[in-house]
C-alpha cells in the first residue's frame, strides 16, 4: 500500500498523540497550513518535511519510509533521532 505524504504525517501525528495546533507550532508552520499538507491539498517542501519529521521526534528517511512503505513501525515512531 501507498500512502501519501500527507496522510502518512496525520497517522505519525494522530498515533503520537500530538495535535495539529501543537506539531504546527514545533515544525513552526501556521495549523491551516498543516491542515492542507495532511488531506494532500498542498505540496511539501523537503524543507518543511524536516521540520515536520523533527516536530513527531523522528528522522525525515523514517518518515518517508513510512510514506512508501505503508508501515509504521513502533519502533521508527518512538522517537529515537540518533538510532
Amino acid at each position: 500500500m501507498n500512502y501519501n505524504i500527507g496522510k502518512t504525517i496525520k497517522i505519525c501525528r494522530t498515533i503520537k498523540s500530538v495535535t495539529q495546533k501543537d506539531l504546527a507550532k514545533m515544525s513552526d508552520i501556521a495549523p491551516g497550513f498543516l491542515s492542507l499538507l495532511e488531506s494532500d491539498q498542498r505540496d511539501i517542501t523537503y524543507s518543511t518535511l524536516q521540520n515536520i519529521a523533527r516536530g513527531l521526534s523522528m528522522k525525515t528517511s523514517d518518515l518517508i519510509k513510512c510514506s512508501e512503505t505503508g508501515i509504521f513501525d513502533s519502533e521508527v515512531l518512538k522517537g529515537d533521532l540518533h538510532g
